[in-house]
């Protein structure tokens, strides 16, 4: 289990990220989050390498930092907004390999630069 904060300048062009909590446990998980096959501007990308650096699994996070909220409006329909928040939480459930030596969380910026590192955490 991984919680992490991500933050992102008043510019918004350069983001942050702090790892919360990590708590390893032994077991198996039936992981059900989904996991994006296309990557889009802004989205995170989780990444457990083994010993030699080597990628071992890897998830997609749509952006936490924007929501789309959907709510009724005054005339009783409903509409959907984005919000663009500057600082957020989330947790990811992952099944770590007994090889794997860190995990990287990476921001994506499009298909063809190489995604931006924002935290490297050793597993212990």
């Amino acid at each position: 289990f991984l919680d992490y904060q991500v933050s992102r300048d008043s510019t918004k062009t350069i983001y942050n990220a702090q790892l919360i909590n990590m708590i390893l446990v032994k077991g198996t998980i039936k992981d059900s989050q989904s996991n994006r096959t296309q990557a889009e501007k802004d989205d995170l990308e989780l990444l457990v390498l083994d010993n030699k650096q080597q990628t071992i699994s890897q998830r997609l996070i749509p952006n936490p930092l924007d929501r789309s909220v959907e709510y009724v409006n005054d005339a009783g329909q409903f509409e959907r907004k984005m919000i663009h928040l500057d600082s957020a939480q989330f947790s990811i459930r992952l099944q770590i390999e007994s090889s794997a030596g860190s995990i990287v969380l990476k921001r994506i910026y499009d298909e063809e630069q190489e995604g931006a590192i924002l935290l490297k955490t050793t597993i212990k």
